[in-house]
């Protein structure tokens, strides 16, 4: 059976019609002399089937009707399929309605795609776009993409080019960023360094500038290291803005606290679930189970957008809400979940203040008592403390 044939028969209705062998020669004399075309014939046991065109299986059916011969049709193709659900008009309305949906939004933006991003996040280039009255679901083609990517960046502190194409329902936009010079406060300041803190020098990088201390000396917090102010043979004085490192062995000492009774949240076992379906910025809820919940309660949302066989993404998504009522109680913390705590907060201070340090001793000590847990820490390093403060002019 060629391909042209199925496909006929699929469209317009196809039937297989049965009847005993005993019946074949009257059968096919049937055809021939009512001009019935038939595509297929087979013998299969005591019976001979014949494949037929949904017209032409009525017409012979009529015939052997009329003769008394007993015979089977199973009828196929796209008429039957429709005969059945002709009663369900929700489904053909339904379908009706979705190839209208999908039609009609063949001209609207179904997704908005962001590259040449770096600091800036997708969401907010999306954010821009929409002031601009741009965004999932606008109508393709109503505005010049160039005058929307112009409109942008006519107000835009942080986009210096866009471009927008359309692929499909989709549009890539291609952005970059500003580029602000970096530039140093008082660059050009006359400035003396001075010790950030109090420490035991143990050596000195000076670029410019005249250091006034030496190696292995003791220094206060604000003391001057290196100056800024120098004197000609004249005995003339000059100032310039000194640059220099000035590494010193340092104390730093850390403590953290730990309460051990604490307040927690406790899920009740009222649950409320909510579903929402996303279409383009139409929202319509599609399903929910359980009842109004108290204030205490924790929310859950997820949006699954839908695609199919890996094509850009449909402007229809699926939003999963999920509520669940707590109750606060209290608890207590042990030994161990406590000193974890406190070890991880310890290394974020240490991280913070001495991320350029170089450990030389740690010295820990920790204390339990019925209320909190203690941690210690004696923290010998070596640092660069140099800090630059500007000249006064008196």
């Amino acid at each position: 059976m060629s391909l042209l044939v199925k496909i006929k028969n699929a469209l317009l209705g196809s039937a297989e019609l049965s009847t005993p062998t005993c019946n074949s020669a009257d059968v096919l004399d049937i055809c021939i002399k009512n001009k019935i075309h038939y595509s297929k014939i087979k013998f299969d046991g005591d019976h001979i089937r014949l494949s037929i065109s949904l017209l032409c299986a009525k017409k012979l059916a009529c015939e052997l009707d009329k003769r008394g011969y007993a015979y089977n049709v199973k009828y196929g193709g796209l008429p039957i399929l429709l005969g059945k659900y002709k009663k369900r008009w929700g489904l053909m309305a339904g379908a009706v309605i979705i190839f209208c949906i999908i039609y009609l939004s063949g001209s609207y933006v179904w997704d908005i795609r962001v590259s040449g991003n770096s600091s800036l996040t997708e969401a907010e280039v999306r954010a821009e776009l929409a002031l601009k009255g741009f965004s999932i679901g606008s109508k393709m083609g109503a505005r010049d993409v160039d005058e929307i990517a112009n409109s942008v960046l006519l107000t835009s502190e942080k986009i210096a080019w866009m471009s927008i194409n359309y692929t499909g329902n989709v549009a890539y936009v291609q952005i970059r960023e500003k580029e602000f010079p970096q530039t140093v406060d008082g660059a050009n300041t006359p400035a003396n360094i001075v010790a950030s803190r109090d420490g035991v020098i143990e050596y000195l990088e000076v670029m410019r500038g005249s250091a006034v201390v030496k190696e292995r000396q003791s220094v206060r917090e604000g003391d001057l290291l290196i100056s800024g102010i120098s004197e000609n043979k004249f005995g003339e004085y000059r100032t310039e803005r000194a640059l220099g490192k000035v590494y010193a062995v340092t104390n730093h000492h850390f403590s953290v606290k730990i309460p051990l009774n604490y307040d927690k949240k406790e899920l009740s076992g009222s649950v409320c679930t909510q579903k929402t379906l996303k279409f383009f910025s139409f929202y319509i809820n599609i399903f929910r189970k359980g009842g109004n919940l108290g204030s205490s309660c924790v929310k859950i949302e997820r949006e699954d957008s839908l695609s199919l066989f890996g094509l850009p993404s449909l402007p229809v998504s699926i939003i999963s809400e999920m509520t669940s009522e707590y109750q606060t109680v209290s608890a207590k913390l042990d030994e161990r979940e406590a000193s974890e705590i406190a070890f991880f907060e310890l290394e974020n201070m240490i991280l913070a203040k001495l991320q350029d340090a170089d450990l030389l001793k740690k010295t820990i000590k920790t204390e339990i008592t019925d209320n909190e847990f203690l941690l210690e820490c004696d923290i010998i390093c070596s640092q660069n403390i140099a800090k630059s403060v500007p000249i006064s002019e008196e």
